[in-house]
């Protein structure tokens, strides 16, 4: 018999990245005027995850689909601001949502919430053991790929492969 199956859960994520730059130059005036290259690394992506599965268990085996809405949190952002004379004036890292890059005056290229569709399978080994793995496909990027300078993957595609076990209270 065919037994239908709900799955919740909440995730915390970190995506660690090196080609995720925005980079651009302005001119600033004082006693003259000179022109700054400015270059914003985001260093690393922390989201909440919400994944909503719904399945069919067929004997020990189960097979499910859902959606994954993702929040971004926080980002660690690397700034660095270089005159024209070559020298780095200023160079920091810092943790913050990228929104506050943007009301600076500065382009962020990374929206607050993202989605993912799913699909998974799992086999009960016993139990209260069992075997699985899903695949994620990013329907809604939190990153707009046409703001950074480096490559981007506009269809990217994660995995998890997991052994659980039941604890029943």
């Amino acid at each position: 018999t065919k037994i239908w199956s709900f799955t919740t859960g909440v995730n915390l994520s970190f995506t660690t990245y090196n080609n995720l730059y925005v980079r651009d130059r302005v001119k600033t005036y004082s006693f003259g005027s000179q022109y700054n290259d400015n270059e914003i690394k985001y260093r690393q992506l922390y989201n909440l995850e919400l994944p909503i599965m719904a399945g069919v268990k067929k004997d020990k085996h189960t097979f499910q689909f859902g959606l994954t809405p993702t929040l971004l949190l926080t980002s660690k952002v690397t700034f660095e601001s270089t005159p024209e004379d070559g020298k780095v004036a200023i160079s920091e890292t810092f943790f913050g949502y990228s929104q506050s890059l943007v009301n600076a005056g500065y382009p962020s290229g990374l929206v607050r919430c993202g989605l993912k569709s799913n699909l998974g399978y799992t086999y009960k080994i016993t139990p209260s053991i069992q075997i699985g793995g899903n695949v994620q496909f990013q329907m809604i990027s939190p990153i707009i790929g046409t703001m950074f300078d480096g490559k981007t993957n506009h269809l990217p595609i994660s995995g998890q492969f997991f052994i659980r076990k039941s604890i029943k209270l």
